[in-house]
């Protein structure tokens, strides 16, 4: 398990240090998915009940993401910047999955992350709990680039 928690810890971190400077949308998820992967693969080694609670969830959110980009053609940050202007109720619904996907509460994507923190405090491993969360922060940080970007510009005309 320890090789487990090590890889899955690095790939947290990555996934969150990897997606901060990227101007694609797929790479943002990709970098995403690289960190979602990541929890599943530190909670594996205590709990399979939550790493397919946190799988679930997951699919979900990046299932829906990838339709509303489809539907608004969004590939690149200035591209989903714009996406307003098409649809608004479709462009709130990606802010709100966006902040989901980056763990912030009340959000669904909130509850497997505290779960597994949870689980990693019970097991006695608070540092790597701690390590886990703050670079949970980096993911969460262009998710909010990402919303700010939808909601707070107006392109130029």
């Amino acid at each position: 398990p320890i090789l487990l928690i090590f890889l899955g810890t690095l790939s947290i971190a990555l996934g969150g240090w990897g997606g901060l400077n990227q101007p694609q949308m797929r790479k943002i998820m990709a970098y995403s998915s690289t960190a979602h992967l990541g929890w599943m693969i530190v909670v594996l080694a205590f709990s399979k009940q939550l790493t397919l609670i946190n799988l679930f969830m997951y699919l979900m959110m990046t299932s829906s993401m990838f339709f509303l980009m489809i539907n608004l053609t969004s590939t690149n940050i200035n591209k989903t910047a714009i996406s307003w202007m098409k649809n608004l109720s479709l462009t709130s619904t990606m802010m709100i999955i966006l902040m989901s996907l980056g763990g912030l509460p009340p959000t669904s994507g909130f509850i497997p992350k505290w779960l597994i923190l949870e689980e990693m405090i019970k097991q006695n491993m608070a540092p790597i709990a701690t390590i886990m969360a703050i670079s949970a922060l980096l993911s969460l940080f262009f998710y909010l680039r990402l919303t700010y970007a939808v909601s707070l510009t107006t392109p130029p005309s």
